[in-house]
């Protein structure tokens, strides 16, 4: 989710659980423990580009991570708060807000490490997008309105039909897997790994990608509650494997790389139809039902000991707008 997502559902909880003359801390406490996870984008190196997205959602979304981020924040506010408050109550408040982070980050399709050390997997439920304006308004409305009628049940109602959209969410994911099985079985395929999430600003449009006999499938759904899904045709592309490769050496940095970019892609990878040396994320594409990534790696072929170099391809074309405008209305595209 957006920092500004985070930022009010952190409030939200922290007020939630407030008491009366405590409400400046605990917005302050909600605010900052539910944007501290994201600093982890301060890893970063110059000579190794992979290591931004290797450590995104990474230990800071753990929920073993959880209490030393709460201890964070909480001596943050307590520096400001001084002997105003007691430690053990910006704690608690630090606390819960920290923990929607995490949580809300797997809501989302990008993967979160939720269960580091545990396991190294990414939990992605991809049931709301990475940026959706209608939650955010919900609780930023909520909140800003709450603490000028100085009432707990405006932010209830905003957190109860901010659950619900979530709710809804994983109702539409459901039924769009539904149509994503008929549409797989009507091409005679297996649907054994496939990933439904949806696509930016809404619930409405979904992305679908699967994989039979190592080649990746694209299409897209539109869904609405109590109508049938509208599928929109997308395209294939022969699944890439770093095992195979062998323009560069095996022990070499950058089928290293391209290792770590798979398991980061979930293996939803592929060559570039205009450019050999480019491998994308098929998991995201500007476009619900294209093919083309929003992102990739590009393998220097004259120097396999450089990392790969990490790439956004977000080419828009005049029509882009437009075709998504029609895919979210439900109506054909050309």
């Amino acid at each position: 989710m957006d920092p500004l997502t985070h930022a009010v559902t952190g409030a939200t909880i922290a007020l939630l659980i407030s008491k009366p003359q405590q409400k400046k801390w605990a917005l302050f406490c909600g605010i900052l423990a539910a944007t501290i996870p994201d600093l982890d984008v301060l890893i970063r190196s110059k000579e190794n580009p992979l290591l931004t997205i290797q450590y995104h959602r990474h230990f800071t979304h753990s929920l073993f991570f959880v209490p030393i981020g709460a201890l964070i924040a909480s001596w943050i506010v307590r520096f400001f708060a001084r002997q105003k408050i007691m430690w053990k109550e910006l704690y608690r408040y630090s606390f819960f807000a920290y923990l929607t982070h995490p949580l809300l980050d797997a809501a989302t399709s990008y993967g979160t490490h939720l269960l580091w050390p545990l396991t190294n997997d990414r939990v992605a439920w991809s049931i709301v997008p990475i940026v959706d304006p209608i939650p955010t308004l919900t609780l930023l409305i909520g909140v800003i309105v709450g603490l000028i009628a100085q009432r707990k049940t405006i932010l209830i109602v905003s957190a109860t039909a901010f659950l619900f959209y979530l709710l809804l969410g994983a109702i539409q994911k459901n039924a769009v897997e539904d149509s994503l099985r008929e549409l797989a079985a009507s091409r005679g395929h297996s649907l054994v790994k496939y990933d439904v999430k949806p696509s930016v600003l809404q619930i409405v449009v979904w992305r679908t990608v699967y994989i039979d006999q190592e080649i990746i499938y694209v299409d897209a759904f539109h869904k609405v509650p109590f109508r049938k899904a509208v599928h929109y045709e997308g395209g294939k592309l022969p699944q890439y494997r770093y095992q195979n490769e062998k323009r560069v050496p095996a022990d070499s940095v950058a089928f290293d790389d391209l290792k770590k970019f798979t398991f980061f892609s979930d293996d939803y990878v592929a060559v570039s139809p205009v450019d050999e040396k480019f491998i994308g994320d098929i998991r995201f594409s500007l476009l619900p039902h294209r093919t083309e990534p929003l992102w990739g790696v590009e393998i220097d072929l004259a120097n396999p000991e450089r990392h790969l170099s990490f790439e956004n391809r977000r080419q828009m074309q005049s029509n882009t707008w437009e075709i998504f405008r029609k895919m979210v209305c439900g109506v054909p595209i050309d």
